[in-house]
């Protein structure tokens, strides 16, 4: 999900998970600021679900995937928020309790136009202050692109795009980047032809 412009009020870190917590409000939070959540389109549901379709398998037992439905926290001496992000993977056991999670090895998020801004720079540079983060992807909803910046080379971006193959270090998963698109339509037409893209 993505993070609209529209504020609406002001809570503790423990009262917004707590106001999550039955599944029936979804928001993000900075600083005690609380923000109404984008709705997600087609789209971005069926990228971020091919893609997290890929990962349980994959993983080692010693790490849980998740998606969008499960709250990421940053915090910082003078920066806590809190964002759903697309899709990431914790593989740290003490932090697997509760409605959210501290710790991701990748996260991935599908950008909007309207959120690409915030995707790049606010949201990344929070995820960035995770210790355990190893690379964080951005895909794109209306071109077949992935950007990728690993924290080892500082944030560099790498631009992969239709049948490039990219492979995420923190998982030692390849990925053909058009096979994330399965399904898709831009533009009106199929993002990639049926059975024509591979792992």
């Amino acid at each position: 999900m993505s993070v609209s412009g529209r504020k609406f009020t002001h809570v503790s870190p423990a009262d917004d998970l707590a106001a999550e917590s039955d599944g029936s409000l979804r928001h993000g939070f900075v600083n005690g600021a609380v923000y109404a959540m984008a709705l997600s389109s087609a789209n971005r549901k069926v990228i971020s679900g091919n893609l997290y379709a890929r990962l349980p398998g994959h993983v080692a037992g010693s790490c849980q995937v998740f998606n969008s439905e499960m709250k990421r926290q940053t915090k910082t001496d003078a920066d806590e928020r809190a964002y759903d992000s697309d899709v990431f993977v914790s593989c740290d056991s003490s932090d697997w309790e509760g409605h959210s999670r501290k710790t991701a090895v990748p996260i991935i998020e599908v950008m909007q136009p309207s959120t690409e801004r915030t995707d790049r720079t606010a949201k990344f540079e929070a995820y960035r202050h995770n210790p355990s983060l190893i690379e964080c992807v951005l895909l794109s909803k209306v071109a077949i692109e992935l950007d990728l910046s690993r924290l080892r080379t500082g944030g560099q971006r790498e631009f992969f795009q239709r049948d490039n193959a990219d492979t995420l270090e923190s998982l030692d998963l390849t990925l053909n980047v058009s096979s994330l698109y399965r399904r898709v339509t831009i533009d009106g037409t199929p993002a990639v032809q049926a059975n024509t893209t591979s792992h």
